[in-house]
Order: C-alpha cells, then structure tokens, then sequence
C-alpha cells in the first residue's frame, strides 16, 4: 500500500502554481525598458490645471517605477517615434478634437466626465486622455497611474483595444449636504 499524503514543501508549491493560474499571486513584474511621451500643450488651460500636472507627476513617477522611460512634450511631432504616445487634454483643445472626431467618440458634458480614446494623430497611433474640466481630465490621468500600476505590462495598459468614455452617475456627490432649504431641495 502506498502513502498518499504530500510533504509540506509539494504542498505550497502545487499551492504557488495554483494561485499563479488564476491570476492570484500578485502583479508580476512588468518587462523593463520602453517609454511614454506624454503630450501635454502649455495652451491648454484644461491640461495645464494644476490637478492635473499632479495626476501627470503621479504617472511619471509609477512608470519609472515600473522600469518605463516617460517624458512630456508640447506637440505631437515633438514625440519620438518609437515611443507608446499618451495625449492630455482638454475636449476643447485641438488635439483632442481631432482624435475624438478620428475615432467617432462623443464625450458627455460635465465636471466629472472623462474619456479615455484609442486613436491617430499624425499618422501614429496615440492614446487620447481627455475631459471636459479639470477634475474629469485629472480622472483620465489617475486612471491610467492605476493601469500602469496594477498591470503587468505597463506600456500593454496604455495601448487599450476600445474606448472608454465615463460620466457620474449621480448629478449630485455629497454627503455633507444640509436640508434646509425649500429652493435648494426641489431639485432632490
């Protein structure tokens, strides 16, 4: 008869390949090299905010960390070409209105809503970080710092396969608000 029982050493290591399959082991490490080229135009009001330089700062410092070259340019021609190209900006800049038009994205109105848009511009494909104000635009950005992240592959997370365009659900997000006001509660 033969004993069936396993030693502790199989034990965890059948254990480390089976959370490693479903994907539970953790945010393996993302291959070294590459970099980004953020572009960011110095006349855009939106992309200049200074929430968003932050959010900007914030991805910058991620992508070192993850072994990603990232610089920041005013114009797209200013990007080199082998880089994975990132465009900041304001729905009303330019740039932003190109790549939306290119690629058939409405973003909807508000302080909150943000898009993030796989596209062209130049004849290299880029992707479109955008919103309409400040605090949407400054979402796009930290969106993509939680991409680059919480993936394996940072640059892979920059390089989405459709777009993604987001507003907030509520028309109101508070929860310090007083009622006492007829006026200010009808619209609740």
């Amino acid at each position: 008869m033969s004993d069936s029982r396993i030693s502790r050493r199989d034990l965890l290591q059948l254990s480390a390949f089976g959370l490693g399959s479903l994907g539970l082991g953790g945010v393996p490490l993302a291959r070294t090299g590459g970099s980004v080229t953020l572009v960011v135009s110095p006349d855009d009001p939106v992309a200049t905010a200074p929430p968003v330089l932050r959010a900007l700062l914030e991805l910058q410092q991620v992508l070192a960390r993850r072994g990603v070259t990232a610089r920041q340019v005013e114009t797209i021609e200013k990007a080199p070409s082998g880089s994975v190209c990132v465009v900041v900006a304001g729905c009303a800049a330019a740039m932003a209105g190109a790549a939306l038009q290119q690629a058939g994205v409405t973003v909807p109105p508000g302080a909150e809503s943000l898009a993030l848009v796989p596209s062209s511009l130049g004849n290299r494909p880029v992707l479109l970080a955008c919103g309409h104000l400040a605090r949407g635009l400054m979402y796009a950005v930290l969106e993509l710092v939680e991409r680059c992240e919480l993936t394996a592959d940072p640059l892979a997370s920059l390089a989405p396969a459709r777009p993604l365009v987001e507003k907030p659900f509520n028309l109101v997000r508070a929860i310090g608000r007083p009622f006492v006001s007829d006026v200010e509660d009808k619209i609740w």
